[in-house]
């Protein structure tokens, strides 16, 4: 009888080895930082140019007008921010329709389901906090327009 010989352990080799091959790791670690910083500037963006477009709206029309949105979206790739259910309308806690038709020609209500903006420099936004549009697109926008009685033509 044959007695069976006896042979040394296999040393197990691991697959996922990152000294030797590092390139996918180097990969997966990219990829969850681009993740993680899209994500980042997206909130950030949205937020910033949101602030920014309502404070400014504030200040250029003394407080008349208010402006109102659901959902802001930013991408990061195409540079376009998305709003949903997007208004523009009157302040009536400030004044009256009648009461700002006497200083003002016009009197603009314009509400759209989508307002896309394509920003030009995600650059100077991030970094100088200046917003440069190069697009402004509207879906199915309904403009109210009111002209003053005053209006001398």
């Amino acid at each position: 009888m044959a007695q069976p010989t006896s042979q040394p352990p296999v040393k197990r080799q691991f697959v996922f080895n990152p000294l030797k091959r590092p390139m996918p790791y180097i990969g997966l670690i990219l990829g969850i930082l681009i993740i993680i910083f899209q994500g980042t500037i997206r909130q950030y963006t949205a937020n910033v140019v949101g602030g920014w477009l309502i404070s400014n709206l504030k200040s250029s029309t003394q407080g008349n007008y208010t402006l109102k949105y659901d959902f802001v979206r930013f991408d990061v790739f195409t540079r376009e921010l998305r709003m949903k259910n997007f208004e523009l309308k009157l302040d009536t806690t400030v004044t009256t329709p009648d009461e700002y038709l006497e200083d003002y020609t016009n009197l603009i209500d314009l509400s759209t389901p989508t307002v896309v903006l394509k920003i030009e420099s995600l650059w100077d936004l991030l970094i100088n906090d200046k917003l440069k549009i190069a697009y402004i697109g509207l879906e199915q926008p309904n403009v109210d327009l009111i002209r003053s009685a005053n209006i001398s033509e």
